[in-house]
């Protein structure tokens, strides 16, 4: 959360000046925890690659482009 914010902060000052220092102040992650969750079958896994493969592909490319942003953000 904290890396959107910043570059979001970067992109849209307007919007979003001083955004990480709010959401910090307001303590606004919470953290929960599942009790006994249990894993995925191997079978299971498969299955959805194989049915999410665009989805998959689509979710790399976003996230390279976001470490992308991120790495150009520090450099400046």
């Amino acid at each position: 959360m904290e890396n959107t914010l910043k570059i979001l902060e970067h992109t849209l000052p307007r919007y979003f000046d001083r955004a990480r220092e709010m959401f910090a102040s307001v303590n606004a992650i919470r953290h929960t925890k599942t009790a006994n969750k249990r894993q995925p079958s191997e079978e299971t896994k498969r299955k959805l690659r194989t049915a999410l493969f665009y989805e998959d592909q689509f979710y790399k490319f976003v996230k390279a482009r976001f470490y992308k942003q991120l790495k150009s953000i520090d450099l400046t």
